[in-house]
């Protein structure tokens, strides 16, 4: 038992004395041993399965009402001071005007234009000063705002006020849906004017050229005049265009407030009815999918693989591999002989494009037709034009036979192109051999081109004998 112990001892010193031979230290020899870490299972990616986005796509379709245009047209002249049903013609119409505003859908565009509203300068007829608008198309709340501060004062037209709220329409595309509502008191605003016989003329021509918009009129009926009754009247039923309220006290002002409501209403809803309706499939979106969940992206026709290590990796839709052949099998490499086929140089020309730009078309200047707007002596006529080619600039000519041959030269004025009216010039002659009149438009060109000429213009109710003074 003793010389085991001998030998255990013996062999525990050589081992010893072996590995400080090799000089290394325990540290070394730690650092030598293979270190195993493990992979989790989670960190090997998985072939994608493509999948369908679970969240739903959500959109904003535009909305009916961002495409409807209200215009209001509020009498705010001094006429309006006059008595009313108790109170004055004023504070009706405002009270009318701020219900209707109310009443009508809150999210469309507004728009104010006002007959009056601020002071006229002396010695300026108000009838000849153009009219303004007073706030283009915005929101509800401004157009209300602006109602509740204008105070009855200074004149205006009508006519003038009616025409320019239409051509605001005119800048919009033909889809949108637009209605018109005027507040007066029905008096004539112009003296020695007929507006009413005016607008008459207008709506004629409106319904000629088929509805542009549709029109709603409140005329404060309280000690309205026949006359300016019976025109009304006859507008009321001729035209398809307008519908006309004459309220002579307040119930019947409310009662025409709701009538008029209900008829834009009913408009409105007609033409937004008969338009197409949008569908999911012409409304584009991003679907968001899910937090964690591979994405797809709709329509997407290819995806990227990425194979677990040490796989042998193939990409999907690869036309051409390259192939090994086992070891000790015959390969041949075959022989491919090339014959050399001439070719035939071919010039190649570049065109020069020489861009030959557009000629602007002259403006041409066409009087179709002319309507009084007054009667007797110095009476107005408002003369429809057709311009093509481009806008022209120039002025309106007045010939009788007391200014012959050059006639008298109005402020010059620039056409646009189109057909329209509202071009007023007046009739001046005062004396019977004076009474007929030519009526032309005049270009600025060196050539002084001209349009064609209306004749024979005679004033309705001219007197027949020269006036003492």
């Amino acid at each position: 038992m003793y010389w085991k112990n001998k030998v255990f001892i013996l062999l525990i010193i050589l081992l010893s004395a072996g590995c400080s031979s090799l000089g290394l230290t325990p540290a070394e020899t730690a650092e030598i041993r293979a270190t195993v870490t493990r992979i989790p299972p989670t960190a090997y990616p998985t072939a994608l399965t493509p999948r369908t986005p679970t969240t739903i796509p959500s959109y904003t379709p535009t909305t009916a009402a961002s495409s409807i245009f209200y215009m209001i047209v509020l009498d705010a002249s001094a006429q309006m001071n006059e008595p009313f049903a108790g109170r004055t013609r004023w504070e009706a119409a405002r009270e009318s005007a701020q219900a209707i505003v109310q009443g009508l859908e809150p999210d469309a565009k507004y728009g104010l234009m006002v007959i009056g509203g601020s002071p006229t300068t002396d010695g300026i007829d108000p009838c000849n000063q153009p009219s303004v608008a007073r706030t283009p198309f915005s929101s509800r709340n401004v157009v209300s705002n602006q109602i509740s501060q204008l105070q009855p004062v200074g004149g205006g037209s009508l006519y003038s006020a009616f025409f320019l709220a239409r051509r605001q329409f005119e800048g919009l595309p033909s889809s949108m849906v637009k209605a018109l509502i005027v507040i007066t008191d029905g008096v004539d605003e112009c003296p020695g004017q007929n507006e009413w016989l005016g607008l008459e003329s207008l709506f004629k021509v409106m319904d000629e050229a088929g509805l542009e918009f549709h029109s709603e009129i409140i005329v404060l009926a309280e000690g309205l005049d026949s006359q300016t009754q019976t025109v009304v009247e006859r507008i009321d039923k001729s035209s398809t265009a307008v519908n006309f309220q004459l309220p002579t006290d307040n119930a019947l002002l409310q009662s025409a407030d709701e009538i008029i409501l209900g008829n834009v209403k009913s408009y409105t809803d007609v033409l937004i009815a008969a338009r197409p309706t949008a569908t999911l499939e012409s409304i584009f979106f991003t679907p968001t999918p899910e937090s964690g969940l591979p994405t797809n992206t709709l329509g997407a026709s290819s995806y990227t693989l990425t194979p677990i290590p040490g796989l042998q990796t193939n990409t999907p839709g690869a036309s051409s591999y390259t192939l090994t052949p086992k070891p000790g099998t015959a390969t041949f490499t075959p022989t491919i002989t090339f014959t050399a086929v001439p070719r035939t140089a071919t010039t190649t020309l570049t065109p020069t494009i020489t861009l030959t730009p557009t000629p602007t078309q002259p403006p041409l200047v066409e009087l179709i037709s002319s309507s009084f707007r007054t009667t007797g002596i110095g009476c107005q006529m408002d003369v429809v034009v057709k311009v093509s080619g481009s806008a022209a600039t120039g002025s309106f000519h007045v010939m009788n036979a007391g200014n012959a041959p050059t006639g008298e030269v109005f402020q010059q004025v620039v056409l646009p192109v189109g057909t329209y009216s509202n071009n007023i010039v007046s009739l001046s002659g005062n004396r019977p051999e004076f009474y007929f009149h030519e009526i032309w438009f005049e270009i600025n060109d060196p050539q002084g081109v001209q349009s064609n000429r209306l004749k024979n213009l005679k004033c309705p109710f001219v007197p027949t004998a020269t006036p003492t003074s």
